[in-house]
Formats: C-alpha cells, structure tokens, sequence
C-alpha cells in the first residue's frame, strides 16, 4: 500500500497534534522579533546555522569544564533553533525552493545540534575518567555506557517520528523527553555543573545525567518504538 493511500485513511484522532507549552510559550515571545525579522527579508536559514555555531559552543564548553559559557551559548542555540520556525512561518511568501530547503536543514540540523550537546557531555566524562579518583569503576562505565547508548538512540527516536509524519501520523502521547525536554533536562545539569562546589560536582554529574537525559532519551526511543507499532496496528483494524 502506497503512502497516498496510508494518508487518507489513517482515523483523524491518530493525526491530531498539540504543539508543547514550552513551544508554544517560546513563540510567542520571539514571535515580534521574528515579525520584524521577516518585513526585513531575513532567511530563516541564517538561524539555523546559527544554531550549529551555538551548539558547537555550547559542546566545547561543556567538555572544557566552562559551565556559564556552556548554559550561555545553549540559550543561544535554543533561541535560534525556535526563531527559524517561527521566523518561516511569519514569510509565507518565500519560494518554494527556499521553502523545501528550511525543510529539509531544520530537522538535519537539529540532529547535529544535538550530537554536539551530547559530545561534550561524553567529552567531559572521559576527562573525568582520565583526571577523578573514581572508587568504582564498574558503575562509572555503566554511566558512560548509558550516555553513549542515548546518544545514539536520540537521532533514532526522531528519525521514528519523522517517518510516522511522513504517513501523516502523530504521536499523541506525553513523552519522557520532548527535544524541548533535552534541551530543560540538559540545562539543569549545565546550571547544577556551575553553582555546585567542586567536592559534589562529579557526583552531581553522574546523577544528573543518568537520571535527567540519559534514561529518559532510552525510555523515549523505548516508547515510540512501541506506540508506531501501535499506530500501524490502529490502521490496519481500519
């Protein structure tokens, strides 16, 4: 069966989608801006690589054990990555060719945006292991293990829900990590990383990232791996 056919009779509820609070909220605030952006003739596209420079930034800084800079340069990729959507929207009368190539870097670009984060996340732990005076070995490989298995189950999770969007269906459920929620998960770290005293920052380290980005990102591929199949299976009762 071709996708034409996947679309039209796949049930309306499967395609309905709310955009999250943070999104929505982050729109409206850079939403003037990108208005007057957008009278002005800027292409989106700047913004998104932009992003790319950001989250470079944001991963070296990480890995160097810089974590105002770090948080600094994240709020910048952050902005970036929400201004180029909303900035698009707000130009409805760019060519179509300018059109499919927002389309096309946006998502592209976000997936190297997010390897970058995770690099100097991993980046950082194997300096620690090089530097700390760690007593347990075994559980700090177990870290480091968890963190490179969400770091490769990051881009699958979103390459899943680009191929259910691309049969015109949605995932309905509340998930365990949004990007929106990678980006919050991440700057907690980030903000913990810079005011804790060093006695606990390692600690708070391995915790943190354990608990906030790494199970969560294997819980959410995890997730949506279940509920596409659920998906298909809804279609196929039809």
């Amino acid at each position: 069966m071709n996708d034409k056919e996947t679309r039209v009779s796949i049930p309306k509820k499967v395609t309905e989608f709310t955009p999250t609070r943070l999104h929505d909220w982050s729109s409206r605030v850079i939403g003037p801006l990108a208005r007057w952006l957008a009278r002005h003739g800027i292409d989106p596209n700047y913004f998104t690589w932009l992003s790319v420079v950001f989250a470079l930034l944001a991963g070296a800084a990480m890995w160097y054990d810089h974590w105002l800079a770090a948080g600094l340069f994240l709020i910048g990729n952050g902005i970036c990555d929400v201004a180029d959507g909303v900035l698009a929207r707000a130009m409805p009368q760019r060519s179509k060719r300018l059109r499919q190539m927002g389309a096309f870097l946006d998502p592209a670009v976000d997936r190297v945006n997010d390897g970058l984060l995770f690099i100097g996340l991993i980046g950082f732990g194997f300096e620690g292991m090089l530097t700390q005076q760690l007593g347990h070995l075994v559980w700090y490989r177990v870290f480091l293990g968890l963190l490179l298995a969400a770091a490769i189950a990051h881009p699958i999770s979103s390459y899943y829900r680009a191929r259910i969007e691309s049969l015109n269906m949605r995932f309905q459920e509340k998930k365990p990590l949004t990007r929106a929620g990678f980006h919050l998960a991440l700057s907690a770290v980030i903000i913990g990383l810079w005011l804790l005293p060093e006695d606990v920052r390692w600690t708070y380290y391995l915790g943190s990232v354990t608990t906030l980005v790494s199970i969560p990102t294997l819980i959410n591929l995890a997730r949506r791996f279940h509920r596409s199949l659920k998906l298909f299976d809804q279609y196929r009762d039809q």
